[in-house]
């Protein structure tokens, strides 16, 4: 069972050793229409709308180039 779960991770994109994602500030010209599973863009796109990493924590060089997703939780 343990082996059927990790070939299924494996084949939707899990990568040993990356993180599940980063805690962002959002600027306010940021439209929330943007959030969602459907809105993936690279992490070099987020950056350059103005997303930030709190405590202004750089995104690692090695996550640019992946896609990512903005999620909203607390709206």
């Amino acid at each position: 069972t343990l082996a059927s779960i990790a070939n299924y991770l494996v084949h939707y994109g899990w990568v040993k050793g990356r993180g599940w994602g980063f805690e962002v500030t959002v600027p306010e010209a940021v439209s929330c229409s943007l959030e969602g599973p459907d809105q993936g863009k690279r992490i070099s796109q987020w950056a350059d709308m103005g997303i930030k990493r709190v405590a202004a924590r750089p995104f690692p060089a090695r996550e640019l180039k992946a896609e990512g997703f903005l999620l909203m939780p607390a709206g």
